[in-house]
């Protein structure tokens, strides 16, 4: 399967197609770059999801931010053995979150500028009540200057809300969804968690599962928070992912990890303010014992130059 739907030409196309990801393509209408990734129709896909989709992307088209991927279309393709949806998307140059985290040590302010972006998305889908509910790192796409674009919207809320599971991982699930197949925004923010947790330790924090139920387990067993190392600065971003991950629902909204973030964010400027403040008033140290030093010695060579006069005269 190298084309879909007789137009779209699959450029990053191997031997096999991996339904769920993001396959950049041609358009050859139109002889530009596009997206494509493919739903298998089987059991988990609901009767209405086509025309539940395309409401999806019309509500999608009214929303104004540069962090949401513009869907462009759906249709159906049949190979010889199975049947797919395929959604089209906007273009994007970039790499997958996921190879950007595992590739790179990233500080604390890469961090908080990735995180702030993912929330804000998240923020401008739940004022438009939308969700996305199969949030990770590999249907976030991140250019040369961390800037993001999240691709995917609208597909589990146009199931019905079940996720629908096509490549077989769990681990970006929350605890409702593995329990009772049930997604809302609070799944968004418990999957934030664990992508901020990767940012920090380039590590899950629960592993992988092959079914819902172990998964849940993995879930339920949590996350050894005081065996963790990790830098110092990262302490507060740390305590993020923490309340995130808690079952608590410490987070009500993402307006309120933005406050969180921003604060960080605060706390810097004032650092290096201060750092500012103290080299300035070292430097000024520094020159005013130069200027005293100076004066002495002209006092001294002044006084000696007396004494000479002085002693010539005598």
């Amino acid at each position: 399967m190298q084309f879909v739907g007789n137009r779209y030409e699959i450029l990053d196309y191997n031997s096999e197609i991996e339904v769920g990801k993001l396959y950049k393509a041609r358009d050859t209408y139109y002889n530009s770059f596009v997206y494509i990734s493919l739903i298998e129709v089987n059991k988990n896909v609901m009767k209405n999801f086509k025309p539940d989709f395309i409401d999806e992307i019309t509500t999608l088209k009214e929303i104004n931010s540069s962090y949401i991927s513009k869907n462009l279309h759906i249709d159906v393709h049949c190979d010889e053995y199975d049947v797919y949806y395929y959604i089209v998307s906007e273009y994007f140059e970039g790499q997958t979150l996921k190879e950007y985290i595992y590739n790179n040590i990233l500080d604390k302010n890469s961090i908080i500028n990735i995180v702030s972006q993912i929330v804000k998305a998240l923020e401008i889908a739940n004022t438009n009540n939308l969700y996305h509910g199969n949030l990770n790192p590999n249907n976030i796409l991140i250019d040369s200057n961390e800037n993001i674009k999240i691709f995917d919207f609208g597909i589990t809320k146009s199931n019905k809300g079940i996720n629908l599971r096509q490549n077989g991982d769990l681990s970006y699930l929350c605890p409702h969804q593995l329990n009772i197949d049930y997604t809302d925004k609070d799944s968004d923010l418990f999957v934030l968690g664990i992508i901020l947790f990767e940012m920090i330790f380039r590590e899950h924090p629960f592993g992988h599962a092959y079914n819902d139920n172990e998964m849940l387990k993995l879930v339920d067993k949590g996350v050894k928070w005081s065996l963790l190392i990790y830098d110092e600065s990262l302490t507060e971003l740390v305590k993020i992912s923490q309340k995130l991950l808690s079952r608590k629902k410490e987070y009500k909204n993402s307006s309120e990890i933005l406050i969180d973030l921003s604060y960080i964010m605060y706390e810097e400027v004032e650092v290096d303010e201060e750092e500012d403040k103290i080299g300035y008033e070292e430097e000024e140290c520094r020159s005013n014992k130069v200027n005293l030093k100076k004066k002495l010695v002209i006092t001294m060579f002044t006084l000696l130059l007396v004494i000479t006069i002085v002693i010539g005269y005598l």
